[in-house]
């Protein structure tokens, strides 16, 4: 069976127009990201991102870094984040998460913790649904690590907050 050539103009045609109809993909967004030179070479960084766009939702992920080869991987590596609704009367919800163990939470704020072990990075995502007073999300992550050769340093602290 073969497809005349005006038959595929017409479905390239096709194709080309429903792709310029649905037009670019637009996120927005906000992230942070701050970095510790350690001993031995290594670097400790810690990375905080949430949108600032959203109907319902709005997804987050932080996250703590080990960067380098010396060593390679932490005894652990741990990352809290903080999620946190701003507004005149803010509230917040946790939605399904990754990698998580939630360690506070009020009416506008959830704090949590992973701890990953014999790893070089630790990190969590989510989404939250701020409610319709939520003026915007903040989100923080603080990146701690564990090793023989730079000990334990740390907090290494990054801010995404308002745009």
């Amino acid at each position: 069976m073969s497809h005349s050539p005006t038959r595929k103009w017409i479905t390239a045609v096709g194709v080309a127009g429903a792709a310029a109809l649905a037009g670019p993909a637009v996120v927005h967004a906000t992230s942070a990201s701050t970095q510790l030179h350690l001993n031995g070479g290594d670097t400790l960084e810690a990375d905080a991102f949430h949108c600032t766009s959203y109907f319902r939702h709005c997804s987050w992920q932080t996250s703590a870094k080990l960067l380098g080869t010396h060593p390679h991987r932490a005894s652990w590596i741990q990352n809290n984040a903080e999620i946190q609704a701003h507004g005149i009367s803010p509230k917040i919800s946790l939605g399904k998460s990754i990698n998580i163990e939630i360690t506070f939470k009020s009416r506008s704020l959830v704090k949590t913790r992973w701890r990953n072990t014999r790893s070089w990075i630790s990190w969590s995502k989510g989404k939250v649904s701020p409610s319709f007073s939520t003026a915007y999300v903040s989100t923080k992550s603080k990146a701690y690590a564990r090793s023989h050769i730079f000990g334990k340093p740390g907090p290494v602290v990054a801010y995404a907050g308002a745009v």
